[in-house]
């Protein structure tokens, strides 16, 4: 079968498979037939590549196997002829320009010296070949009936193609539309536009946990943790769309006529829905890759947290995975069907064919050692496996398609569009590396400091210039000292310090000269990451932290009191309350101190407790874990807009969600949550 002139974009979008269709059939039809030039051996394994069941018109009785070469086949006259006139006859039937013709002709008659119109036959052909004919010696027509079985197939084979390609974009266009919507959805709904948001809307879709008030907390058995409702309604979706469009539409051409190339309309449809999930497997590998990075466009485009991209990507993955487990279990299963564990195992042998199994494996695994034990087991060993693991995958996918159809078809665009979304990623951390750390007077350095107690650790970084992050960022610190130069770890932004790069420079020199707990580190910062909540539109901000969560909410705390000290209107509440949980008794000294020295003074109010054992030196401290429900409740009083910031552990953080959405509308009162998950 032949491929058509173009060779740039994908089936259906730049490529035509089989243009014009009366060509391709003539050519089919002519394919199978022996000419005076074919030659006859014992039979081999060779061509037992054929993954879809071609009914050859051949049976000599012996187990002889026919060859015709493509030399054979350019310089037989009676073949070029009929071909010639088959394409008159046929092609003129439909309509066909002579400029297509003579190029259709070119193209299908293998042969670099014979000319469409010298071709033509001096006398119309009178003798039909028989449908079962085997031989072709004289100038003849083609068999009406197979002609026409030929044109049914080709055009339904490439209604198909088209067909998978045209559902694969739609199903990513679709995914990423859904999810720029969700995300400009959180990205308004704390602005004055959130007032038109029903509360019922709300509390029963956009801000609870999937079920049972669990969504930070792991499901049993540590399988992962469950999405919100609304992630989970975009994650049914998803999965419901590629659901439907791998079983929709398929179409046999059976009854109506018979198939050159399927035996039945079993393997018919079968070869339709295998190939329909191979394309949109690739399709999904690259929106897998495309949620996996940190500088995803749908991140800066729309305030989506890397937490929310990281589910889609494994949920991605996983129908990625399945849809090439599909694949690859049904045309193992044609292959059974149509000729045997003979065929299956001659088949095993191609390289295409046992790349596409790599890919299919390496694909399986990548999934399963992603589990939620594994990653929290050893995170640095599960991310160095499983990168290799996925480029394994995406050689074998790559060398499945390259070696079977070379680039014939456009396949191959899947993977180039996964691997841009890789390169972009990794390009664009190289670029933020370089311009943190490498544009500026100086290297970027970092004093970590022993907290008392000897339980944390502070770090303050000297970035090779003067920036301002932003409340609720974070940033990946790399430790090359360390040996392990590839490795980096987030690290909430707790506050920053936006003096002079001169003052800068003194501080930095200060504290190395320092001989205390602090220990002078070279590093390397990316970043930052992460979006701001908007506070602007709240009467009372309630910040709620456990543990070591509080980091990321001290960064709004300054804010909350820089704006207070410029009468700035990015902050229009005068209140702000800081409610947080902690085990260690020495962690409430070393947060006082980060805390700006007028906090109070500016609306800022504490509601602190202590989970660990003994009795707290200031009597301010609690004693128990924080009882958020409450919290909430005496916050959500006479106020319009209440905002809520979150970070802690699993169980804390689901406590304040369930009483967000209990208490969401409660006497008029709105609630924002804004949740900074401590898992990915």
């Amino acid at each position: 079968m032949g491929a058509s002139a173009v060779k740039h974009g994908m089936v259906g979008m730049g490529i035509n498979m089989y243009k014009p269709l009366c060509a391709y059939a003539c050519h089919d039809s002519l394919a199978s037939l022996w000419l005076n030039c074919t030659t006859f051996s014992t039979p081999s394994d060779d061509m037992a590549g054929m993954d879809m069941k071609l009914l050859k018109r051949m049976d000599m009785g012996e187990e002889a196997e026919a060859t015709t070469s493509m030399e054979c086949v350019a310089s037989n006259i009676p073949w070029l002829q009929t071909l010639a006139y088959c394409l008159k006859d046929r092609c003129g039937i439909d309509g066909v320009g002579e400029k297509k013709i003579v190029k259709a002709y070119s193209k299908l008659s293998m042969s670099d010296t014979a000319v469409y119109s010298e071709m033509l036959p001096a006398e119309n052909p009178t003798t039909e070949l028989e449908a079962d004919a085997m031989w072709l010696n004289e100038t003849s027509l083609v068999n009406y009936d197979l002609y026409f079985s030929n044109r049914q197939t080709l055009q339904e084979f490439e209604y198909q193609e088209d067909t998978h390609v045209q559902l694969s974009v739609a199903m990513m266009v679709i995914t990423v539309g859904i999810t720029l919507l969700a995300g400009l959805y959180m990205k308004f709904s704390s602005t004055s536009l959130g007032n038109l948001i029903p509360v019922g809307l709300s509390k029963f879709l956009l801000l609870p946990a999937l079920f049972n008030g669990k969504h930070q907390t792991p499901l049993a058995g540590n399988i992962g943790y469950a999405p919100s409702r609304l992630l989970s309604v975009i994650i049914f979706l998803y999965v419901f769309l590629n659901l439907i469009f791998s079983a929709v539409p398929y179409k046999s051409v059976f009854p109506q006529t018979s198939s050159a190339w399927f035996a039945d309309s079993k393997t018919e449809v079968s070869t339709y829905v295998t190939n329909r999930t191979g394309v949109l497997s690739f399709a999904n590998i690259a929106l897998a890759i495309l949620f996996a990075g940190r500088n995803n466009p749908l991140i800066w485009l729309t305030g989506l947290s890397q937490t929310t991209c990281l589910t889609f990507h494994r949920w991605a993955s996983r129908v990625a995975t399945v849809q090439a487990v599909v694949h690859s279990v049904i045309y193992t299963y044609l292959d059974f069907w149509g000729g045997g564990s003979a065929k299956y195992y001659a088949n095993v042998k191609l390289p295409y064919y046992y790349w596409g199994i790599i890919g299919t494996i390496f694909l399986c695994l990548a999934i399963t050692f992603s589990m939620l034990p594994i990653r929290r087991f050893q995170y640095e060993i599960f991310l160095v496996t499983h990168i290799i693991m996925v480029i394994i995958a995406l050689v074998g996918c790559w060398y499945h398609v390259v070696l079977r159809f070379t680039y014939n078809w456009g396949y191959e665009i899947w993977l180039y569009l996964a691997f841009a979304f890789w390169g972009f990623e990794r390009l664009s951390r190289m670029a933020i590396i370089v311009y943190r750390n490498m544009v500026g007077s100086m290297a970027t350095q970092a004093v970590a400091e022993l907290m008392p107690g000897g339980t944390f650790m502070k770090i303050t970084v000297f970035p090779s210039q003067s920036w301002t992050p932003k409340p609720g960022q974070h940033a990946f610190l790399y430790f090359p000292s360390t040996g392990r130069f590839w490795e980096n770890h987030p690290f909430s932004i707790a506050g920053w310090d936006t003096g002079s790069t001169s003052l800068t420079s003194s501080m930095h020199r200060d504290l190395s000269l320092t001989p205390t707990s602090q220990t002078h580190l070279s590093l390397t910062l990316e970043g930052p990451y992460g979006h701001s909540a908007n506070l602007s539109h709240a009467d009372t901000i309630l910040c709620i932290g456990g543990g070591i969560g509080i980091t990321a909410l001290l960064s709004y705390i300054q804010l909350f009191v820089e704006s207070r000290r410029s009468a700035s209107s990015a902050i229009k509440t005068s209140r702000l309350v800081l409610a947080w949980s902690f085990r260690e008794r020495e962690f409430a000294g070393i947060i006082r101190d980060m805390l700006p020295h007028d906090a109070r003074a500016l609306g800022v109010e504490f509601v602190w407790t202590c989970t660990g054992a003994g009795k707290a030196a200031d009597e301010s401290i609690g004693e128990g874990r924080l009882d958020v429900h409450s919290i909430v409740k005496n916050e959500c009083g006479g106020v319009n807009r209440l905002a809520v910031l979150v970070c802690a552990p699993g169980g804390l953080a689901d406590g304040v969600r369930r009483a967000v959405v209990e208490l969401h509308g409660e006497g008029g009162t709105r609630i924002d949550l804004h949740e900074d998950s401590f898992t990915w």
